[in-house]
């Protein structure tokens, strides 16, 4: 009943503080807090066993109870194999259309970024994919601006229609709002300036960068981290 009380009085059902709050539901509070931040979810990768514990001594003295805290931090630290669960449908087609309808992208009909975050976080244990590309779409906001928005979000479902095709996969995952991410579970050879014409035939003002990234040489735990990498990549395709 009372393992959502806080430490510091701010938490519910009676807004109980400290020791008024009973020492079984402030040992709750945090093994639960610490489970669900190791647990892969739905709709929102795990952390880390080291980064979870970073957050409970955050929270310290405020959400949770100092000695608690000190007492779990030596007992997760004395974890040698973490068995990691997830929230993930069975391997089947059915199910996994199931898993991902709450991410897809309403507009494309691809995945979300949030998505994308599961597959990034899950692939540092289990590896399933080694080629990762990026599609950049250039020059949207002028399409928009001369065509119209709704031409321009008819023209986006079009090109993450082409995508799909071209590349083979339905691992797309819409980011940045005009761009793509295509994930592969082995290297993918592409003819990158077959792929671009056939992505931008039709539509003019727009182009098309195409990016491609080696997720075996390289750890990326979520979409945003690319946002900075991108920053470092070479022209011609290369990590600087």
């Amino acid at each position: 009943m009372h393992h959502h009380e806080r430490f510091d009085g701010e938490g519910y059902p009676e807004g109980l503080k400290g020791d008024e709050i009973p020492l079984l539901s402030r040992i709750m509070a945090v093994a639960d807090a610490f489970d669900a931040m190791t647990t892969n979810r739905i709709y929102k990768a795990r952390k880390s066993m080291v980064k979870a514990i970073e957050e409970l001594e955050h929270y310290s003295g405020t959400q949770f109870d100092p000695d608690v805290v000190h007492v779990a931090k030596e007992a997760f630290f004395g974890l040698k194999d973490m068995v990691h669960i997830a929230q993930a449908p069975e391997y089947n087609s059915l199910q996994e259309e199931r898993f991902s309808y709450y991410f897809k992208d309403a507009l494309t009909g691809v995945f979300s970024a949030d998505y994308l975050n599961y597959f990034l976080q899950n692939n540092q244990e289990t590896k399933m994919f080694q080629c990762c590309h990026f599609v950049q779409l250039n020059h949207m906001q002028s399409y928009n601006e001369c065509y119209g928005w709704k031409v321009g979000d008819d023209t986006l479902r079009e090109i993450a229609h082409r995508i799909k095709i071209l590349f083979g996969t339905n691992n797309v995952f819409r980011v940045f709002g005009d761009d793509f991410i295509i994930l592969h579970q082995s290297h993918f050879a592409i003819n990158t300036r077959q792929i671009v014409e056939r992505l931008t035939v039709g539509y003019d003002l727009i182009e098309v960068t195409l990016k491609h990234f080696d997720l075996s040489d390289k750890e990326m735990y979520n979409w945003n981290e690319l946002e900075q990498d991108l920053v470092h990549y070479d022209a011609s395709g290369e990590w600087r």
